[in-house]
């Protein structure tokens, strides 16, 4: 969860600082609720900080190619694609591009192999078609018996 205290619904709400302090509160539960599940399940799970996300992305929107991440594009009439929020609570395509890409660099980095370097493709395609070559001029020989 993002820090719902910066999003155009709650910015100006005179419930804010409680917001604030529960959307951090949040964060720090789901933190230390990951290693215990971890451990009980015999899991391994890839966090995505949205919190810190949202932060990053409203102190420097246009680091993530944006115009605006503290305003809502639909009743403006704006182009969301330079927006980070759609209305007062939800994403953009845009912002749920970035989420999706802050959660992609999570699961790559929990789950990249350790030690085990891959193949190159080219390699193995090359090794492919020598096989197959080798395979089709085998089957072209004449036969070696004789009538």
């Amino acid at each position: 969860m993002g820090a719902l205290d910066t999003t155009p619904e709650f910015q100006s709400s005179p419930l804010n600082g409680a917001i604030a302090a529960a959307s951090q509160q949040f964060r720090t539960d789901l933190t230390g609720t990951i290693l215990p599940l971890e451990v009980a399940y015999g899991v391994e799970i890839a966090p995505v900080d949205l919190y810190g996300l949202s932060g990053q992305i409203q102190s420097n929107p246009a680091a993530f190619v944006l115009t605006n991440a503290t305003d809502s594009a639909r009743d403006i009439g704006a182009n969301p694609d330079t927006y980070f929020y759609w209305d007062e609570l939800h994403p953009t395509t845009k912002g749920h591009s970035l989420i999706a890409e802050a959660a992609l660099e999570s699961i790559d980095a929990t789950f990249a192999p350790q030690g085990v370097p891959e193949p190159a493709t080219a390699s193995l395609a090359a090794v492919g078609f020598l096989l197959l070559a080798a395979v089709c001029l085998k089957r072209r020989e004449p036969s070696a018996v004789s009538d």
